[in-house]
């Protein structure tokens, strides 16, 4: 794998949300292999957990290992239950290149996590985007997992504890909510079949109920931050729905939260240098 001076951002998803414990212990896992953890979050009514860390391809990938090897020990699939699709404990595992590194080599480290997963844990992983032979996108492996086709490495059945796990090398994105007012279930799908129709192959989204805040939510993944932002999509919500809030979950790429605040200003002379970054101080991370 490439390192010296290799930056990359890895953003795993767990199926917890609501055991603070488990989700500290991952937290923990991750930060004792010398990366960043940027930012965490949880949703008990989708019961997931969002993590982002970025640093060193190496110490990357032993930090999503050590979180792996918590998943697999203290979340039980058996008695999972949420509202979002999910695969395993380790639902998702994506790697993105940030910095000296490149798609493919990003693919390499997602096959490298596969064979060490499956190996240690027996638990069957699928690669998705730039990881996959075939370029198989993340919805097409929750769909076709153990139907269409079979897992990339470990076994042909699901763990019995843990499920499967998706891993993949892609580009950035962003997962973004907007939490409407009023309206019902079937509304909110609506919607989401709305957004996927305005923005195709650029945003994904379903429409879901949180049973404990009492709203409706269109849940998405922007796949093309470049090509459309925040504020359209909300602005284009609001033509269905009165908006209550709306939820960033992990973190978006710099541009794309440039591109939201010159458009949201309607500051068309905006310069991205008007815009300190302080959270990116590249010197932190140690090859």
């Amino acid at each position: 794998m490439k390192s010296s001076g290799s930056l990359v951002q890895c953003v795993p998803n767990f199926s917890e949300g609501i055991d603070t414990v488990v989700l500290q212990h991952i937290a923990s896992s991750i930060e004792e292999c010398n990366v960043h953890l940027i930012d965490w979050s949880a949703d008990k009514d989708h019961n997931r957990s969002v993590f982002t860390y970025i640093g060193a391809p190496e110490a990357v990938l032993a930090a999503s290992l050590s979180a792996s090897r918590v998943a697999s020990r203290e979340i039980d699939m058996r008695n999972h239950h949420g509202v979002h699709p999910r695969l395993g404990a380790l639902d998702v595992l994506p790697f993105v290149p940030l910095l000296n590194i490149d798609l493919e080599e990003c693919a390499v480290i997602a096959h490298k996590a596969g064979e060490l997963i499956a190996g240690e844990l027996d638990i069957p992983a699928f690669f998705y985007d730039a990881a996959s032979s075939d370029g198989r996108s993340l919805p097409q492996v929750r769909k076709g997992a153990f139907i269409d086709f079979s897992p990339d490495r470990g076994p042909e059945q699901p763990h019995v504890k843990s499920g499967a796990v998706a891993i993949g090398a892609r580009g950035p994105l962003i997962a973004f909510n907007v939490n409407i007012i009023g309206g019902s279930l079937n509304f909110a799908k609506e919607i989401a079949t709305h957004v996927r129709k305005k923005y195709a192959g650029r945003v994904r989204a379903l429409g879901l109920y949180l049973k404990s805040r009492g709203v409706y939510q269109v849940s998405m993944n922007v796949i093309e931050p470049s090509q459309v932002t925040l504020v359209e999509i909300v602005e284009f919500i609001k033509g269905f729905s009165d908006v209550l809030e709306t939820e960033l979950i992990g973190v978006m790429p710099g541009f794309a939260a440039f591109a939201s605040l010159q458009k949201s200003l309607e500051c068309t002379q905006l310069k991205p240098g008007q815009v300190l970054l302080e959270n990116w101080n590249i010197s932190k991370f140690p090859d």
